[in-house]
C-alpha cells in the first residue's frame, strides 16, 4: 500500500440541527473567532478560516456560515456547505464539510436538501429552553431518522 500524498482524501459531513436561535451560530463564533456575541447577531453570511496544529499537523479551516433568513440569501433556508475541513493524518488526506441548516419552522422542506451523504448530526438545544430539549424527541430525531437514519448523533447543550 503507497502511503504517498497522493491517496485520495477521506470525506465526512457534519449538519448541526436544533431549534432556531439556539445557538448554533454562537458555537461556530466560539470556535472560529473566541467570541461569544452578548447581543444576538442575526446571521447573513460569513467566511472564516482556522488555522490550528492536531499531533504537529498544520490544518486550515474555512468555515462558512449562512443565515436561516430569507432576506439576502441566493437560496433562502437551504442549507449550503458552511465549513470545508482539509488537512493531512498520515498518510491519508482528510475532507470534513460541515452544513448548518436552517432551524426556522418556515424552512423545513429545504432543511431536508442538506441531509445528503451526512456522517454526523450534531443535535442543539439550549439549556434555557425547555421546549428547545423536548424539539429533540418531538421533531429532530423524527427528522434525522426519515432522511439519514444510520448517521451517527451528538447531542449537545448551548
Amino acid at each position: 500500500m503507497s502511503l504517498c500524498a497522493t491517496d485520495k482524501p477521506i470525506f465526512r459531513k457534519l449538519v448541526v440541527l436544533g431549534d432556531g436561535g439556539c445557538g448554533k451560530t454562537s458555537l461556530l463564533n466560539v470556535f472560529t473567532r473566541k467570541y461569544f456575541p452578548q447581543v444576538y447577531e442575526p446571521t447573513i453570511f460569513e467566511n472564516y478560516v482556522y488555522d490550528f496544529t492536531l499531533d504537529g499537523q498544520e490544518i486550515s479551516l474555512s468555515l462558512w456560515d449562512t443565515a436561516g433568513k430569507p432576506l439576502g440569501l441566493l437560496y433562502p433556508g437551504f442549507s449550503l456547505p458552511t465549513t470545508l475541513l482539509s488537512f493531512q493524518i498520515y498518510p491519508k488526506t482528510v475532507d470534513i464539510t460541515y452544513f448548518r441548516p436552517t432551524g426556522q419552522e418556515e424552512f423545513g422542506r429545504l432543511r431536508t436538501l442538506s441531509y445528503a451523504d451526512t456522517h454526523v448530526i450534531m443535535l442543539c438545544f439550549s439549556v434555557d429552553s425547555r421546549d428547545s430539549l423536548e424539539n429533540i424527541g418531538n421533531k429532530w430525531i423524527e427528522e434525522v431518522a426519515e432522511h439519514c437514519p444510520n448517521v451517527k448523533i451528538m447531542l449537545t447543550a448551548l
